[in-house]
């Protein structure tokens, strides 16, 4: 019997942007359930009204969410984000409950996924 996907919540508009692939990659701090994801697990994105199985393509552990942001591009992550607003970009992630304390921390995790078909 194959095990239940990792589940990990995503608001409503970024799972969205993942469904239609145009949000590739997931960022979030790199803390270590994050880091103990591997290239070709399953995911299952969810929020109160939907849920949604990825594929992980790969992941990469980042110092900052600058660096993060800036190895695959801001629109990898945020779509529809102004693009060349790497800063605000930056502040976004930072606003998140616990990003901007455990950046320092923890770093930043990029995790590439594909939609299963």
């Amino acid at each position: 019997m194959a095990a239940e996907p990792q589940r990990i919540a995503l608001r409503p508009e970024y799972l969205s942007l993942v469904r239609a692939g145009q949000k590739t990659v997931e960022g979030r701090l790199a803390r270590p359930a994050y880091r103990a994801i591997t290239a070709w697990q399953t995911l299952r994105f969810h929020n109160d009204a939907d849920d949604l199985d990825v594929v992980v393509e790969s992941v990469t552990l980042h110092a900052t969410f600058r660096d993060m942001l800036q190895a695959y591009g801001v629109a990898a992550f945020l779509p529809a984000w102004e693009p060349g607003d790497l800063d605000g970009a930056v502040e976004l992630y930072r606003g998140f409950p616990g990003y901007r304390d455990g950046e320092g921390t923890w770093g930043a995790c990029a995790i590439k996924v594909v939609v299963m078909r």
